[in-house]
């Protein structure tokens, strides 16, 4: 920093300072979301397939909303929701207590098999877009770094009579509307 308080230190105001561009690799990526609808309406997204194995794992909503840091209000919903949407009920809840059955204490959740299916389907639906998409990145990865200087730059215009201008995009081997300007990587 020069004594004058800018970066210059005694260049003229037409001369550049050209400073070396650092290569970045960049990684491009697919991003999906999956949904499983009947007759348009959404029974079971990424939440919801969460919760279902949650559920599974857990057998109880109360500790499915709490792994999931969701309110058991919430979690409850959508399982209502699902219900309603399919027709059928995802889950069967037994009750519990000391004078409920063999158990002593809480009751219990489980899928049933309809929440069971939809659950291995979603997953494996999402498995299989999953590795069509991976096969994709790495395709578009090498055309993007084998092609990577036929795309847009940002450049500067050289000062010539006229104004430094920052984020004009060229296509490599194009001139701009105004050739009077001449352009530097």
């Amino acid at each position: 920093m020069c004594r004058a308080g800018n970066d210059r230190c005694g260049l003229r105001s037409s001369q550049v300072i050209v400073r070396p561009m650092v290569a970045r690799r960049r990684k491009l990526e697919y991003a999906f979301r999956l949904y499983v609808n009947l007759d348009g309406q959404s029974v079971l997204g990424k939440g919801g397939a969460q919760i279902l194995e949650a559920v599974q794992k857990h057998g109880s909503i109360t500790a499915t909303a709490e792994e999931l840091k969701m309110s058991y209000k919430f979690t409850w919903n959508y399982l209502v929701r699902m219900r309603r949407r399919l027709g059928q009920s995802v889950i069967v809840t037994h009750r519990g207590g000391a004078g409920y059955g063999k158990k002593s204490g809480g009751g219990g959740t489980t899928l049933t098999p309809v929440a069971k299916l939809l659950l291995e389907e979603y997953r494996e639906t999402e498995r299989l877009v999953r590795n069509v998409l991976s096969g994709r990145e790495r395709a578009t990865a090498h055309s993007v770094s084998r092609f990577g200087s036929e795309y847009p730059r940002k450049m500067k215009r050289s000062k010539q009579g006229a104004n430094v201008s920052r984020g004009i995009q060229l296509w490599h081997g194009q001139t701009s509307r105004s050739t009077k300007h001449a352009y530097s990587y």
